[in-house]
């Protein structure tokens, strides 16, 4: 595994169990992700840089549960550069593998397509958060299964 491309997983001290398996499913669907226990919110963005180093990874994705959402399902999602880069991504309605109910394992080990509208490439701001997913989803061709 190429340690330059890891992605950590990370989330706040008060999420709840649906977060919890929301981190799952992602590290399922990233096969280069390390997760890690969980961060208080006063020093996240300070600890977090220090993660990110001590786990060699490139990218962190971090699950923040705040007292301000209403809806127990809302969760802001931070993306979240070696470099500094952060991105807050506000997610309402989550839902998780968990939920869906399907038969066989046929998709068990499948990985997803990353595809982009054209929306992604209208304004720099979007162009920028497409090059973020891309670097955080992407698999190379050694990280397959």
């Amino acid at each position: 595994m190429d340690t330059k491309k890891s992605v950590l997983l990370i989330g706040s001290r008060k999420v709840s169990r649906l977060h919890k398996k929301f981190i799952l499913d992602l590290a399922r669907l990233i096969p280069h992700a390390v997760i890690e226990k969980k961060i208080d919110r006063k020093m996240q963005f300070i600890q977090l840089n220090s993660l990110l180093i001590s786990n060699k990874c490139q990218w962190a994705v971090y699950i923040e549960s705040t007292k301000r959402n209403l809806d127990r399902s809302a969760v802001a999602l931070w993306l979240v550069s070696h470099h500094g880069y952060r991105i807050k991504l506000i997610i309402q309605y989550l839902h998780t593998s968990y939920e869906v109910k399907m038969t066989g394992n046929n998709i068990l080990f499948s990985r997803g397509l990353i595809n982009f509208e054209k929306g992604f490439d209208a304004t720099p701001e979007m162009n920028i958060l497409k090059s973020a997913l891309f670097q955080i989803f992407s698999i190379d061709f050694q990280n397959h299964l």
